[in-house]
């Protein structure tokens, strides 16, 4: 089932429930992670695209680094896309069903922006070629996500025959050579957005890994240790990218992104515990990141351009324009996913018969 259980620390003697580390907090709050996720992603397009304004303290290094939402989402995408493909194994099915989910969103969004601020090249755009041929394109994210989609189906029936510590083991390590490459034949210079997909591709592998065992039901002694264990082993890696001085690493040179290979499984098991402890106490908080996480999708392709287009005045409140943006940002993300999901009910019912 869905939520099954693998429960590490649980204190089965003292008769406290109290909150505990659990991989299964992975699919049970995947939801709310995602709304979590989306909220970081948010925040680090907010600071990076306002240096000189926004400045939010003891925050600000947390922010910098929002970037690693987009590996909680490939991390549980992964995840929940070995859930959906267990239930139905039919991959023209499986591509239908996230063609729909996603291009609906993305055309709309590619049209309205190239309308408004005539960016690039439409139709390179909406069929995300311009990203894989370096030319123009509306982010990276939709066509990197496309890809995994594709590859999925291939991915989940080599699960069934390599074991997922394996694989994930194998992937790390292929894609670490691969940008060790990269970076060696271009004198360290590479800045690529193709980086940025090159770089998770390991992260989304040990997602649907980690599918793989909660759906199996798997148990794994001292698994939690192991993810905090490589979590911090991680942050300590971002954390010499970040301050080390000999090599001037750009954003979409992958090496940023790299350490959350390590670092998003513990990270969650965080998560989870926070989200047991709110669940307890402030419920709304829940619904609340829920909510958020059900347009997350919507919100990453609203808020992307919307923040680096809106200007900011020297003499306005700070608290206050964040406020405006992303209020602007979530009213714009429920009116398109509503729009969304009427043409969705459209497409599946009279094109491709596609039950929900």
């Amino acid at each position: 089932m869905w939520h099954k259980s693998i429960d590490i620390f649980n204190n089965s003697n003292s008769g406290i429930n109290e909150p505990h580390f659990k991989i299964s907090d992975f699919s049970l709050f995947r939801s709310e992670m995602m709304g979590l996720a989306i909220l970081w992603v948010m925040a680090f397009h907010l600071v990076s695209n306002g240096k000189d304004f926004f400045d939010f303290g003891f925050l600000n290094p947390i922010l910098g680094i929002g970037y690693g939402g987009v590996d909680i989402f490939l991390f549980l995408s992964g995840l929940g896309l070995y859930y959906s493909y267990t239930k139905q194994p039919n991959s023209i099915l499986f591509y239908k069903k996230r063609l729909i989910r996603i291009f609906p969103t993305y055309i709309i969004i590619c049209i309205a922006y190239e309308f408004l601020c005539g960016y690039g090249n439409c139709l390179l755009n909406i069929t995300t070629i311009g990203y894989w041929i370096g030319e123009s394109h509306y982010d990276w994210y939709v066509p990197a996500i496309l890809a995994f989609y594709i590859l999925f189906p291939y991915l989940y029936k080599l699960t069934t025959k390599v074991s997922p510590q394996s694989l994930s083991i194998c992937s790390l390590v292929i894609i670490t050579i691969i940008i060790v490459a990269i970076h060696y034949f271009t004198n360290m210079k590479i800045d690529d957005d193709r980086m940025f997909f090159i770089s998770r591709i390991p992260i989304f592998i040990v997602g649907t890994s980690f599918g793989h065992i909660l759906r199996s039901d798997q148990k794994i002694k001292n698994i939690d240790t192991l993810l905090i264990i490589l979590a911090i082993w991680g942050l300590l890696m971002l954390f010499c990218v970040k301050n080390q001085h000999y090599i001037s690493f750009g954003l979409a040179s992958g090496v940023s992104q790299y350490p959350f290979v390590f670092i998003t499984p513990g990270l969650l098991l965080g998560a989870g515990v926070f989200l047991h402890f709110t669940e307890r106490y402030w419920v709304w908080i829940n619904k609340s990141l829920k909510m958020v996480g059900g347009l997350s999708l919507e919100l990453y392709l609203v808020h992307l351009h919307l923040f680096a287009c809106c200007p900011y005045y020297e003499h306005f409140n700070v608290y206050l324009y964040v406020l405006i943006l992303f209020a602007v940002s979530f009213i714009l993300a429920f009116l398109l996913h509503a729009i969304v999901i009427k043409s969705n009910m459209f497409i599946r019912n009279i094109f491709l018969n596609v039950k929900k």
